[in-house]
């Protein structure tokens, strides 16, 4: 919905256009039920996370709020800055901070704030929240499509960081377009039984003599490896 409306007319509204999108035409894009979207959209309007239109048009307050701002910072630049501060003659050269301050402490608020959710003040997006909006700015053609193979990816145990991301931005960077979700699926799948895949763990083989050091196992590294040619030494198989 966020990305729809970024695209609608004005900005902030779920619109195509001057059209306004109806729970049906949502149930659509995103590949679910009306019964689901009705619910989805109920939950969402009860939690006070968007607002609606005399028309009964879904818009984002914080959307708006933040286009207002965008829109007065650049008017502003257009009028060429501060006015007191285009008179030279207004400007003094006087230092007007006192001497020995204090040391700026070395924790920076930065890192310990919370990102907020759209409207409703919630922290950090949820795993869902978080693959699709990496997608879409991959892949912006995304952002109408059916999602339901991201919810799959995540309940079949899929990580995020690990597998998801990883694959999506590795088509990415080869140049493929894709036309919806399900073309990461297989990757996805195969990224994931490859890294829960264990590797064959080599056995203690025997004890080397007692050393100053104290006393060591030697591994057998070459465990689970048999058949496998040995690249260095001409003609050596294990």
């Amino acid at each position: 919905m966020i990305c729809l409306m970024h695209e609608g007319s004005p900005y902030g509204y779920l619109k195509v256009g001057d059209k306004v999108i109806l729970p049906a035409n949502l149930a659509r894009i995103v590949g679910a039920s009306l019964a689901e979207v009705d619910g989805w959209l109920t939950e969402l309007q009860e939690a006070g996370v968007f607002s609606r239109d005399t028309a009964g048009c879904i818009f984002s307050r914080r959307m708006i709020k933040d286009e207002f701002i965008r829109e007065s910072r650049a008017s502003g630049g257009k009028l060429g800055g501060n006015p007191l501060l285009k008179d030279k003659a207004k400007i003094s050269d006087k230092v007007n901070l006192p001497s020995n301050l204090p040391p700026t402490p070395p924790s920076a608020s930065s890192s310990t704030a919370r990102i907020e959710d759209d409207d409703s003040g919630a922290s950090e997006k949820t795993p869902f929240e978080r693959v699709y909006d990496f997608g879409c700015s991959l892949f912006p053609q995304l952002a109408t499509q059916t999602t339901s193979v991201i919810h799959q990816w995540l309940d079949g145990g899929a990580d995020i960081d690990l597998d998801i991301i990883p694959e999506i931005k590795r088509l990415h960077d080869k140049g493929i377009q894709p036309r919806g979700w399900g073309l990461f699926t297989q990757d996805i799948a195969n990224a994931k039984s490859k890294r829960e895949t264990p590797l064959p763990k080599g056995e203690t083989k025997h004890a080397r003599p007692t050393t100053k050091q104290g006393r060591f196992e030697q591994q057998d590294y070459y465990s689970g490896t048999e058949g496998f040619e040995v690249i260095g030494g001409p003609g050596v198989t294990v």
